[in-house]
């Protein structure tokens, strides 16, 4: 019995690939004859390439960008600021205060300390010129403490 009408179009578009892919021939001229050559006897086994040696690693330490150093802390008292920048250009006493300035290149700094009890304190530091938002710029007090260390 055959199949007729869809199956039968169906088989005849199906089945002769699916035999094509399953036959493991040589193509070759109909007709000729079909050679199949074993591989020779008496030959020597082909060793592997030897494989490369892998490469030590070197660990490359990541860049990592330098911290900037914080400013040393304000001097608190007379002594930490005799220290930090020496002997004052200017000093101005009054009752319980005195004002002390020191000169820069282009810049100067003033420092404020109060009398308490026998101890004079820092309250304040300032410099002229200054930035808008702070009240003593940082590269002025750095360059009256480098002089000073000079």
């Amino acid at each position: 019995m055959f199949a007729s009408g869809p199956l039968r179009l169906t088989l005849m578009i199906l089945v002769p690939p699916l035999l094509a892919s399953c036959a493991n021939t040589v193509a070759t001229q109909p007709g000729a004859p079909v050679s199949v050559v074993p591989p020779p006897v008496n030959a020597a086994p082909v060793a592997p390439a030897p494989r490369a040696q892998p490469r030590a690693q070197t660990a490359i330490a990541p860049s990592i960008p330098a911290i900037p150093q914080a400013p040393p802390a304000p001097p608190r008292d007379e002594a930490g600021v005799r220290a930090a920048f020496g002997e004052p250009r200017l000093v101005r006493k009054e009752a319980q205060s005195e004002m002390w300035r020191y000169d820069g290149v282009n810049c100067a700094l003033f420092v404020f300390l109060y009398r308490e009890n026998e101890t004079i304190l820092v309250r304040h530091m300032e410099t002229l010129p200054k930035a808008a938002n702070e009240a003593a710029d940082e590269t002025c007090v750095a360059g009256i403490r480098a002089r000073k260390a000079s």
